[in-house]
């Protein structure tokens, strides 16, 4: 009987979720001129976009069967048929991403949100106005952008190599990172997060290999791994930073996630007096 409230839970979620698939793929058809697709030159239609026996007929379904997933119904499409169903409806990365989700699939590598393109609006925020240190990173935990102020107080990456322009290098591989004093419950907190950030991607390729390498890299990073601690990638948090010209600066940062790319981060380090760090570490 315990099981029983949890039970309906499931069901009306993945009630929930069909009837917002199937939403979602009557506005997709709707959007599709047919004067772009190659099967359907037809110059006068009632009908906005694609029709669902088009759409049917060109992902190889029935009419009936495609019908049944507009309506929401108890059935599961297979990873090939979401695929040609993204090509057929025209979806970018992250629709097509999304599109896997409500059907309770696992997107594909190259359809997962791992879009690492800073939009222009955003890069301008960043490196035009903004007036304190800055910096966008990718779900892989690289630096796509930073700022003049972030080079100038935290850490000039223009000399970094390409490669190694990621978070966790930067955290377990280079010296001024690792002479901090709270190097190590640092570098243990940006493991649980990076954990965190990957979760629904945990088997890619591309975190298997992260993860090899910042192993061979580490001994550290093997350890704080295999912990299997996990933290929210977004709380902020009172950042030490210090180099030759301004010494020791401290900094409240924060992470804000932009609404036009949301596997990014936007870390923001916004200066703040000593006596203000006690307050802000325990709030």
């Amino acid at each position: 009987m315990a099981d029983e409230p949890r039970k309906k839970s499931t069901q009306k979620d993945d009630r929930d979720r069909r009837e917002e698939l199937a939403e979602f793929l009557k506005t997709r058809r709707a959007r599709v001129k047919p004067s772009e697709s190659e099967y359907f030159q037809l110059s006068r239609r009632r009908t906005p976009g694609l029709r669902r026996e088009e759409v049917a007929e060109m992902t190889g379904v029935s009419s009936s069967w495609y019908t049944w997933l507009e309506q929401g119904r108890e059935i599961r499409p297979s990873p090939e048929l979401l695929n040609r169903l993204s090509k057929v409806l025209r979806l970018n990365a992250s629709e097509t991403s999304h599109l896997f989700h409500l059907a309770g699939r696992t997107p594909p590598e190259s359809f997962d949100v791992n879009q690492e393109e800073v939009p222009k609006a955003l890069r301008l925020l960043v490196t035009e106005v903004l007036q304190v240190p800055a910096s966008v990173m990718g779900e892989r935990f690289d630096f796509l952008i930073w700022n003049r102020q972030f080079k100038d107080h935290i850490i000039d990456l223009e000399n970094v190599p390409r490669e190694r322009l990621n978070w966790l290098d930067l955290i377990f591989t280079n010296e001024t990172y690792r002479s901090r004093p709270d190097w190590r419950e640092t570098a243990k907190r940006v493991v649980a997060e990076f954990r965190w950030s990957v979760g629904k991607q945990i088997g890619s390729p591309w975190v298997k290999q992260l993860v090899s390498r910042m192993r061979n890299a580490s001994p550290e990073f093997a350890e704080f791994w295999e912990l299997h601690d996990i933290q929210e990638r977004n709380s902020s948090r009172v950042f030490e930073a210090q180099n030759e010209k301004f010494g020791k600066q401290l900094f409240l940062r924060s992470f804000y996630i932009p609404a036009e790319a949301e596997n990014l981060r936007v870390a923001i380090l916004i200066p703040i007096a000593p006596e203000k760090k006690k307050k802000l570490s325990t709030d």
